[in-house]
């Protein structure tokens, strides 16, 4: 009886140490996990909360057309938001009043200016008339605009209403490729707002073929006979040709064009469309912005690379000649990175 007491005793005792120590065990546990959650969480609160002093946030980010722009705007505009800074470029810089859109169309053809009529919506005028309560401002921390720096009023506008610590990026694109992307897109898009500028004076109509317009172009630039050209071919000639070097400054004079391709060389950061991917972390890590933004699943799908014949491509590579000279000089700067 005494043995059987104690035989029960120690099998009380050995439950009783399990117990303990389980109990320890799930404490232990718990604690680690509670631990790491909240280093998890505290690791992200920081990551949001990045003081804005230890990031870039003067910057002009001055991209072509059809080069990705949008996308990677969507989240420079999204910082700015986030930091609270002076952003010029939140919208679009054209006008959406159809008196607006006339005014426009008159002042234009008063100057004489209706073959671009396209960019007049770009220049520094126009900058004015559309950003009327951004003109107030002496300083924006960040500019975004497809900027026609080609224009002087422009290029002094952007210069004088950013700050001179500005880091300066840009992003180019086959030419060949954004020709033919904005060509879609002019001669496509319904909600292309200048399309119905061209429209309203008759510049262009909505069923240009790609093949027909770039043999018709590439003829008239080959024999210097642009003003040949039939009207709807010659408004978007005007509007789509080596439209990546005039943002960047190109006047169509052979004597700035070396000088706009020279000025890549000053710009913090030069991407490519074709990399846009890896162009982002690099814009994220010049411009020392937390991991949450750029991220891969923004991308929704890459740039399309136009599969047409090699003919095709020559000609539109003779039309677009000073935009893959700039092109050339962009791929040989991103290949240091």
């Amino acid at each position: 009886m005494r043995m059987m007491r104690s035989a029960l005793c120690y099998w009380l005792l050995f439950i009783v140490l399990v117990w303990g120590l389980g109990c320890l065990t799930i404490v232990s546990l718990g604690a680690r996990s509670s631990t790491r959650v909240d280093d998890e969480l505290n690791e992200r609160s920081e990551q949001r909360a990045m003081p804005v002093t230890e990031a870039v946030t003067h910057f002009v980010y001055l991209p072509p057309p059809k080069t990705g722009s949008m996308i990677t705007r969507q989240e420079m505009r999204r910082f700015c938001s986030d930091h609270s800074l002076n952003c010029l470029g939140q919208s679009w810089p054209c006008p959406s009043s159809p008196e607006l859109q006339l005014c426009l169309m008159e002042d234009a053809r008063v100057k004489g200016q209706l073959d671009d009529i396209f960019w007049s919506a770009f220049t520094a005028q126009r900058l004015k008339i559309c950003c009327s309560v951004a003109y107030k401002m002496d300083k924006f921390d960040a500019s975004l605009f497809h900027s026609y720096m080609a224009d002087p009023p422009t290029r002094d506008f952007i210069h004088n209403h950013t700050y001179s610590d500005a880091l300066w990026l840009t992003m180019l694109r086959d030419p060949v490729d954004q020709y033919i992307s904005f060509f879609n897109f002019v001669t496509r898009s319904h909600q292309y707002i200048y399309g119905r500028y061209m429209n309203l004076i008759n510049a262009y109509n909505r069923t240009l073929e790609l093949e027909p317009t770039v043999n018709a172009i590439y003829v008239a630039v080959k024999n210097n006979s642009l003003a040949k050209l039939p009207a709807r071919y010659l408004h978007l000639h005007r509007t789509l040709q080596n439209i990546q070097s005039r943002i960047l400054g190109w006047n169509g004079k052979g004597a700035t064009l070396q000088r706009t391709i020279d000025s890549l060389d000053d710009f913090a950061f030069v991407g490519i469309t074709e990399q846009i991917e890896r162009c982002w972390q690099l814009i994220r890590d010049k411009l020392r912005w937390p991991n949450n933004y750029f991220p891969a699943k923004r991308l929704l799908r890459q740039p399309t690379t136009y599969n047409i014949t090699s003919a095709l491509r020559a000609k539109i590579r003779l039309i677009q000649h000073a935009d893959v000279r700039l092109y050339d000089k962009a791929v040989k700067i991103f290949r240091k990175y």
